[in-house]
């Protein structure tokens, strides 16, 4: 198993603090070190870029917040630095999972954390219970021609 492998299977397999990017971090610090996974935390790629770990030449950066595209720009900024091979984004937002699989040409891999799968079954409940319908709360899926409960036929 390669390291970028190691460090997305310690990544999804633990629960973390997700209430700071520092705590997020803080707990990913912990879990690598228990692994055994040697890292250089908040790591100067060049004078402009500090990526959160380096683990040998692979990039961890780890997100809570922030868009697609902000976080897509800040990983292809990382992959044009000859010192970082792979990237890595341990992520607790599942919107994030989409960045590109490649940058400039280098691998990128998403670890999202147990949060960001329950931000996706919280959001659908949330629709569910926007619309009216308990029983699509309950179960997570989507209803058809559910009228609101009260409304009149006319």
């Amino acid at each position: 198993m390669s390291i970028e492998e190691q460090i997305c299977n310690c990544i999804e397999s633990h629960r973390f603090d997700e209430s700071s990017e520092e705590r997020f971090q803080d707990g990913i610090a912990e879990v690598l070190r228990k692994s055994g996974i040697a890292f250089e935390r908040e790591f100067h790629l060049n004078r402009r870029d500090v990526v959160d770990f380096m683990v040998g030449n692979v990039a961890l950066e780890c997100k809570i917040a922030g868009s697609l595209s902000s976080v897509t720009r800040q990983l292809h900024r990382y992959a044009q630095c000859e010192s970082v091979k792979v990237l890595v984004l341990a992520t607790t937002r599942l919107q994030l999972s989409r960045v590109p699989q490649i940058l400039n040409g280098k691998q990128v891999l998403v670890a999202a954390t147990m949060e960001a799968f329950c931000e996706v079954v919280w959001q659908r409940k949330m629709e569910a219970r926007r619309v009216g319908d308990p029983m699509r709360a309950s179960r997570g899926g989507r209803a058809r021609n559910q009228t609101r409960p009260g409304a009149r036929d006319s």
